[in-house]
């Protein structure tokens, strides 16, 4: 069974890369890579998945004395759907002797089935933004709400703290561990921190305060202080948006000035001084490389290290460039590459937001469940303490610690999950941290 879960996981992430792969090598093809050299050339690249790079280097390793056709065939024999599709038909066409025109045509269709598949269901974000609202926000709240009826029922003394702190002390904070792992990148999650660290430290105090103004406070900031680390990350991400935005316009741009018999230097120089958002600046750092002296080659690396398709830009610009040949016809290889990833990128993009407002629905759920939690244990509590009573106050303060935690929990969760950083979720846990204080303050 296990085994079976990591062949699907692995075919997923595959087929996730299949767009971009097919693209890169439809680019290569057309300025007349073979497609040995071009399997070469990208299965080190990083913008891949693991799943993704094993696959190309074992066609690398089995192409050894061995035809690369039959290699290719065997390897679609150990997947199937679109991936087996594309190696079996890669394997005919290979033997013709020319499968520019087969990865052309295999990449329309792709294309096309990805960006209907987009608009018409559920993405992978979606489900997951469900599930974890299902098992991590909604649920620990609503387990509490019904065991205390049931403790209430049955006249029985129901642990309340000790399941409400286990909850949500312990299972909350697990669930947005497991969550935020697409957001775990390194410069992100040390940006994130001590932040994180000091959220902590908030809620001690703010539970170690006993009741008042102090405590509430203390417990609002561990939501609030996310808003400088969920403004930075948000700008850098929207940053990188802008270039990935601009990116497509500017190599056509480019390709139309090489075009007119220009050197690089020459149809950079006006082109960086137009308005192409985020790109602009690592524009103008290029030309003033070039001026210094500095290959078009080495100096278009400063683009790679920003986003994905700006590092499968700059990879296939250096590889093809350093090929020799059309300048202008490489350039616009390139950008043919870049416009067929724009429109599915687009559509994902809208998607996301659509992910973020789920977060929001189940949030805003979230705070009326608890809302009618309060009028609930506030009668059921007498009997689960033992007949020690407990104020309707006392228990609307230890739901508002829940809120907050919760609140910070699937704050990270959206940013990691939409944004693949996890301090960019600092907006949305403030943003929650509000919501929760407001209902604090106004409604519990």
């Amino acid at each position: 069974m296990v085994d079976s879960l990591r062949a699907v996981l692995r075919q997923e992430r595959i087929e996730d890369d299949l767009p971009y792969l097919l693209s890169m090598m439809t680019a290569m093809s057309k300025v007349g890579m073979d497609l040995t050299d071009i399997i070469l050339t990208l299965k080190d690249e990083g913008t891949f998945s693991r799943p993704t790079r094993l696959l190309l280097s074992s066609l690398v390793l089995g192409s050894q004395g061995v035809p690369l056709s039959a290699v290719l065939n065997e390897e679609s024999k150990r997947y199937g759907g679109r991936i087996s599709a594309f190696l079996s038909g890669l394997a005919v066409e290979t033997i013709k002797g020319n499968v520019t025109p087969y990865l052309g045509s295999f990449t329309a269709r792709l294309m096309t089935e990805r960006l209907s598949e987009i608009r018409g269901g559920l993405q992978l974000e979606q489900i997951m933004s469900i599930v974890y609202s299902t098992l991590f926000l909604l649920g620990p709240m609503i387990s509490i709400v019904v065991m205390s009826a049931l403790g209430y029922m049955g006249a029985s003394v129901f642990p309340f703290e000790s399941c409400f702190w286990l909850l949500f002390l312990l299972y909350v904070p697990i669930g947005a561990l497991l969550f935020t792992v697409p957001g775990w990148k390194r410069e992100a999650v040390r940006r994130a921190l001590p932040f994180v660290i000091a959220s902590v430290l908030l809620l001690y105090l703010g539970l170690a305060a006993g009741h008042g103004p102090l405590s509430s406070g203390l417990i609002s900031s561990a939501g609030l202080i996310f808003l400088p680390l969920g403004l930075y990350e948000t700008r850098a991400w929207l940053r990188e948006q802008s270039i990935d935005r601009h990116l497509p316009t500017f190599l056509r741009d480019l390709s139309l000035q090489l075009l007119s018999g220009r050197d690089f230097l020459q149809a950079f120089r006006p082109l960086a001084g137009k308005g192409y958002g985020g790109l602009s600046s690592f524009l103008r750092r290029i030309v003033n490389a070039m001026e210094l002296g500095e290959p078009f080659t080495d100096s278009v690396r400063l683009l790679s290290r920003e986003t994905a398709l700006s590092q499968r830009v700059t990879t296939l610009l250096t590889v093809l460039m350093r090929r020799g040949g059309d300048v202008s016809g490489v350039v616009g290889s390139v950008s043919d590459f870049s416009w067929s990833l724009r429109v599915m990128e687009d559509e994902r993009r809208r998607r996301q937001y659509l992910t973020i407002a789920f977060f929001y629905v189940f949030m805003l759920a979230f705070l009326m469940l608890v809302s009618s939690a309060i009028q609930i244990l506030s009668s059921a509590i007498p009997i689960m303490r033992g007949g020690e009573a407990l104020t309707a106050s006392a228990i609307g303060r230890m739901l508002f610690v829940a809120s907050m935690i919760s609140s910070i929990a699937t704050g990270l969760v959206a940013g990691a999950m939409t944004s693949r950083r996890i301090g960019a979720g600092g907006v949305h846990t403030f943003l929650f941290g509000v919501m929760s204080t407001a209902f604090y303050g106004f409604v519990w």
